[in-house]
């Protein structure tokens, strides 16, 4: 009897601590799978559970409490648990997410592009940090450095389709289409329905004055991903460049319909300047400024409204800003260098324009032409008075200036050339640069 008892005991003792240790099991793996993969006030409270009750998954319980953070816009407890799930383990998945906290949350970008140094010491072989600090090397207007990166990325993982995008835009900073297209073509060759792909080819196209080939992969772009604010954009960068703003405005509000950020108001904010809208221009550069994290593109644009609205102050001010940050970028000064001449400062102009013929930068060669042809305005000698009679000098104002651009290449009795499409874009980014209000530019036209 007493045996049978203790058996007894002991038997429903076992079953009382049965059912409380399943249910505890059971809520754990409900924890674990909220912290993995809930909503970010989810994330947060079911990770700090599991981070109090320890245990061996700690280093994932940070990095997932870390996204749950970063999410709710919490960039220092995000940081945080970043750097703590890093310590616990250094692995590609936690550099990456130290880098994604600091780029896309603060907006440190030099420091993000930091730590993935540190992860490419630690992993050679990961096309991923690559990736990653190439694309951030791109926002630092470090297009040079951010290509061989991309080249590593892709010599380490040759089949992925977006290492591919990221280094045509690259090759889209330095003005070099042709390698950005061969580039794309094998992105889509892999991808066939990747819309970003259609998007900056289209774009390429379009630099490279082939409005039809341009349109179509533009259009194609949209209709593969009509929620891509993307898609959009950069069809409105294409109709600026042909001149067509009203249809430029359209995609532009589009864009920024699906995505109100810096990069979309700028870029609407450049075509209502050149359309001639100054106030609404800049009431969109001040908005992007407000937006980017480390303006950049924004300080640009809105120096160059200053400078055309005749704010020079201004406009320097906006310049020294941005050089401050990014002391290699030529196009900027030029721009300042423009501010000073219009102001009357020629020391200050020229030594603008000799700088940035040494300065790199995204889009240089543009600049480095832009300079020298302010240099040769510059140095050009004084006109010559005549006794014959001059025409009239209206200074009150220079009216509407609209300019017609034609780069005819395909020729019926001779060999198609190669340069007058690139050299039509290149006359009409100058005159747009000096105020022409329209500049509208065409290939291979007929009479």
């Amino acid at each position: 009897m007493t045996f049978r008892l203790t058996v007894s005991l002991a038997c429903l003792f076992g079953i009382l601590v049965a059912v409380p240790m399943a249910g505890a099991q059971t809520q754990q793996q409900r924890q674990v799978d909220t912290c993995r993969d809930g909503s970010p006030d989810e994330q947060i409270k079911a990770c700090t559970a599991l981070i109090k009750r320890g245990g061996r998954d700690l280093e994932a319980y940070y990095h997932n409490r870390s996204r749950g953070w970063a999410a709710k816009g919490e960039c220092d407890p995000a940081l945080a648990d970043a750097e703590k799930a890093l310590s616990l383990m250094r692995d590609e998945a936690n550099f990456a997410q130290v880098g994604v906290v600091l780029s896309d949350c603060k907006g440190d970008h030099a420091r993000a592009a930091k730590v993935y140094s540190d992860g490419i010491k630690a992993f050679p072989k990961s096309a991923l940090m690559f990736h990653r600090r190439g694309a951030l090397l791109g926002i630092l207007n470090e297009p040079e450095r951010a290509l061989a990166d991309y080249d590593q990325a892709i010599r380490l993982e040759p089949g992925e389709a977006e290492h591919y995008i990221k280094r045509a835009d690259a090759y889209g900073e330095l003005e070099d289409w042709d390698k950005a297209i061969a580039d794309l073509n094998k992105a889509i060759g892999m991808k066939p329905d990747i819309a970003g792909a259609y998007s900056v080819r289209g774009l390429a196209f379009s630099k490279k004055g082939d409005t039809a080939k341009a349109e179509a992969d533009l259009d194609r772009a949209i209709r593969l991903d009509p929620k891509r604010d993307g898609g959009f954009a950069y069809r409105a960068a294409h109709y600026r460049d042909i001149g067509d703003y009203e249809k430029a405005l359209a995609d532009h509000a589009r864009s920024i319909e699906l995505l109100a950020d810096a990069a979309n108001y700028f870029a609407r904010a450049k075509t209502l300047r050149l359309k001639g809208d100054l106030d609404l221009a800049l009431a969109d550069t001040n908005e992007s400024v407000k937006l980017e994290t480390r303006p950049f593109w924004s300080l640009q644009q809105r120096g160059i409204v200053y400078r055309y609205r005749g704010d020079y102050d201004r406009a320097i001010a906006d310049f020294d800003r941005l050089l401050r940050d990014y002391p290699d970028t030529a196009a900027a000064y030029v721009e300042r260098g423009r501010a000073y001449e219009k102001k009357g400062d020629l020391v200050r102009a020229r030594a603008d324009f000799e700088r940035a013929l040494t300065a790199r930068g995204s889009r240089f060669k543009t600049a480095h032409d832009d300079a020298r042809s302010q240099l040769a305005a510059l140095d050009a000698p004084a006109p010559v008075e005549t006794s014959s009679p001059a025409a009239p000098i209206v200074a009150t104002g220079q009216g509407r200036r609209v300019a017609l651009v034609i780069g005819n290449s395909d020729y019926v009795h001779a060999a198609k050339l190669t340069n007058p499409a690139r050299d039509a874009q290149a006359v009409a980014a100058s005159l747009r640069a000096v105020g022409f209000e329209t500049v509208m530019v065409g290939n291979d036209l007929s009479r």
